[in-house]
């Protein structure tokens, strides 16, 4: 099989166009970097290409290049040669080591005025408006990511609108309350689209208006309405639709809520994490300056 046959086969069996994509921008990026057979590559050559990319891209994004990469050369020690041989025996990316990324360094959170900002832009007597607004409420009440809304279909909610299932990372299917605000929301969404009594069990809740509804809304999509909605509420540029879920975490620690119960909310595996995500969002709380500036003073 041809370099490009290889790399084409392999980019078909990833599992979302965003996949693709990235993945496509990675290895054409390798490709012009080694400007050598893919299969001939050596870790040394990764490291030195892993080395030029974080002199302009960040940690998170070095490791998303080389993940991508190995990615690829994991495929080809799959296919067997005629001679019922792995077509590579090692991945050259495996040895390279990866930067250090800080998971939560860059996590932010609205306040709660910005957040009433945010929710007064969209138009809920229009159709587009309503099933934004309803987008909205659902990430800002559930912390659900972005992914995790827009593949909700009819028929993950219960008929009587009090539970619904999502499916997270790893396909896992888990069942939650579907709570008033946001049913509401959804409820008057399809009225303004002229769905309610329409709406298919296999139709995604989430859809252009007027149709097709077996397809979601993007990712993308999804994004550029919120940040068309926080430039008109006048809000940091640097808001983007996981802001949703850090601010959903926000808000329920502000309303009282335990990191456990938070934790369960954004289906963190474990609650250190969740720890450290509050942590970042709500800053150090220093309860021993004035103990300090007492000793000071003495």
């Amino acid at each position: 099989m041809e370099e490009h046959e290889l790399v084409s086969t392999w980019l078909e069996i990833q599992n979302s166009s965003h996949t693709k994509r990235a993945y496509r921008r990675a290895i054409e990026d390798f490709q012009a970097f080694v400007r050598k057979p893919l299969l001939m590559v050596t870790a040394l050559e990764v490291s030195q290409w892993a080395a030029l990319l974080a002199e302009k891209l960040s940690p998170a994004s070095v490791n998303a290049r080389l993940a991508a990469v190995s990615s690829f050369y994991e495929f080809c020690q799959k296919i067997l040669t005629s001679e019922v041989k792995p077509l590579i025996a090692y991945n050259p990316v495996v040895s390279v080591k990866r930067p250090h990324v800080d998971k939560y360094a860059d996590s932010r959170a609205l306040s709660l005025d910005q957040v009433k900002a945010l929710l007064a832009q969209p138009d809920p007597s229009t159709p587009v408006g309503a099933r934004n607004l309803a987008m909205l409420i659902f990430a800002l009440y559930t912390g659900r990511r972005s992914a995790e809304i827009l593949r909700l279909r009819w028929g993950d909610i219960s008929e009587d609108g009090r539970w619904y299932h999502w499916r997270g990372k790893g396909g896992k299917t888990r069942r939650d309350e579907l709570v008033p605000p946001v049913w509401a929301a959804i409820v008057a969404y399809l009225e303004r689209a002229g769905r309610i009594g329409k709406i298919q069990a296999d139709e995604y809740v989430f859809a252009p208006i007027g149709g097709p509804y077996d397809q979601p809304l993007s990712g993308t999509m999804f994004n550029k309405l919120l940040k068309r909605y926080a430039r008109m509420a006048g809000l940091p540029d640097w808001i983007h639709v996981h802001t949703l879920r850090h601010t959903a975490a926000q808000l329920r620690a502000m309303a009282g809520d335990d990191v456990v119960t938070i934790s369960q909310m954004l289906a963190h595996a474990r609650i250190d994490t969740t720890q450290i995500y509050l942590r970042r969002l709500q800053g150090f709380s220093d309860k021993s300056w004035q103990a300090v500036t007492n000793l000071l003073s003495q």
